[in-house]
């Protein structure tokens, strides 16, 4: 169930033109591109939506890498997954971040 939770996750992300990037396990990475942005990101997230996210930053990814990491269990409900596509477009419009599904 949790391949299943992460799979979906996925796609509803890249639908809304989220540029998730590819990953072989059951985290979903997002990509940023820019520290302050992914810092500015998972603030957003937990104190406007309550979703708790991890920015990665340098130096455990590159500078111009970075992320927010996501990981899906199988406790996420559709419900929760549609939230978290809603939250997330909200803050990519607030910060005006770039959409792609290039990753």
């Amino acid at each position: 169930k949790q391949w299943y939770q992460r799979r979906v996750r996925g796609e509803k992300l890249l639908e809304a033109g989220l540029p998730v990037m590819e990953c072989p396990s059951h985290i979903v990475p997002v990509h940023i591109g820019d520290a302050l942005k992914a810092k500015l990101c998972m603030e957003m997230l937990l104190n406007e939506h309550k979703i708790y996210v991890q920015a990665i930053n340098y130096p455990t990814v590159p500078r111009g890498s970075e992320l927010l990491r996501f990981v899906a269990t199988p406790f996420h409900t559709p419900a929760m997954m549609d939230y978290l596509v809603t939250a997330l477009d909200d803050v990519w419009n607030a910060l005006n971040l770039p959409r792609s599904t290039q990753y």
